[in-house]
């Protein structure tokens, strides 16, 4: 068991890819379902290519325009809307999925 505490896996989580990435000097980083509050993109953000894929089926109107405001602040993270299966960026070497 990583911890017994509540809310402590997502951040152990982003802490162990965070070390892998900078570990292994990755140049891509896919998250998948980022929201609007993706700490990888904050720290990551301006040191290697971000990508975004938010993996929903159908998003109600008022989570698609919080979602599309956070793409427009971050205009140097790809963003894509659909499922991992549509997502095929070519040409990706070093990538790490989180």
């Amino acid at each position: 068991m990583l911890s017994k505490h509540e809310n402590t896996l997502k951040p152990l989580g982003y802490a162990q890819a965070l070390n892998f990435i900078e570990e292994n000097s990755y140049s891509k980083v896919l998250e998948i379902d980022p929201g609007t509050d993706s700490m990888i993109f904050k720290i990551l953000y301006g040191s290697c290519e971000l990508w975004g894929l938010q993996n929903t089926l159908s998003v109600n109107e008022s989570s698609n325009n919080r979602f599309e405001e956070y793409a427009k602040s971050h205009p140097d993270v790809r963003f894509f809307h659909g499922l991992l299966g549509e997502f095929n960026p070519q040409s990706f070497r070093k990538i790490i999925l989180t």
